[in-house]
């Protein structure tokens, strides 16, 4: 069932305000947020300012210039990947992935890999929803994950 978040994003006090305790529950933890494409885009970018942090943008297969790292990962309709650039994070940066809504955990998965792969260190994943039903904070053990709001 898909959640629609447009009005959450669309109010600049709630955006904020998700945000903020997003950033709060990880707070000293992480040095860069990966903000997933594309709602976790707003999110995200919301999260790396109130925490003055890096941001890193996980796109969609084929959007980004130059060399990538990629992961692929599979959803209800098939087989996708996700991307990073190889200079975006560096094995210094402690990393949050943050996105919309977390279902199935697979986007999750597949942005903590690039993070993986590109030898930084994962701190966890942060959504403003997370649709417990669906079983995808398993999918994320061992790390932890942070929802605001869960049904």
């Amino acid at each position: 069932m898909f959640r629609d978040l447009s009005g959450t994003m669309s109010d600049p006090f709630l955006l904020r305000s998700v945000a903020t305790h997003i950033a709060l529950a990880f707070e000293g933890k992480f040095s860069a947020v990966l903000a997933v494409d594309a709602r976790g885009f707003i999110l995200g970018t919301m999260v790396s300012q109130i925490s003055s942090c890096r941001l890193v943008l996980a796109r969609k297969l084929g959007k980004l210039p130059g060399a990538v790292h990629r992961a692929t990962y599979e959803f209800e309709y098939g087989a996708t990947a996700l991307e990073v650039q190889r200079d975006a994070l560096s094995a210094e940066q402690s990393v949050l992935v943050v996105d919309d809504v977390l279902a199935t955990g697979g986007t999750l998965a597949a942005a903590g890999a690039l993070v993986s792969r590109a030898g930084a260190k994962l701190s966890g994943f942060a959504t403003a929803l997370e649709l417990t039903e669906l079983g995808g904070r398993r999918t994320l053990a061992p790390y932890p994950v942070f929802s605001l709001l869960t049904t």
